[in-house]
């Protein structure tokens, strides 16, 4: 079986860099946040085809019991992860904007 942790570690680092964000931008340090908005954005999509990409070893595999097994649960935690990091990047766009208005 192909295991694939990528998508755990592109996962962590997407809200490690998304609250990293939040936490420079909320403390006045404005400059260069759109980077690290990009790169959080861009591992959480990492992470979210790296763990596609292991489902799909494991179809080309014909391992069909791990897939039913996983596939439910992966989908559930891929969505409130990504719905989580959608609302904190939109929490730093907006305190981004609110910051440089003052």
């Amino acid at each position: 079986m192909d295991w694939n942790f990528g998508w755990l570690h592109f996962g962590a680092a997407a809200f490690v860099l998304v609250i990293i964000n939040l936490i420079r931008v909320c403390t006045g340090k404005t400059k260069g946040w759109q980077a690290l908005l990009l790169a959080s954005l861009s591992c959480g999509a990492a992470a979210i085809l790296s763990g596609y990409r292991m489902v799909g070893n494991w179809a080309l595999h014909g391992d069909m019991a791990a897939i039913q097994d996983v596939i439910p649960t992966m989908t559930k935690i891929y969505t409130i992860a990504l719905l989580i990091g959608i609302v904190l990047n939109l929490l730093v766009l907006a305190a981004a904007r609110l910051k440089e208005k003052e």
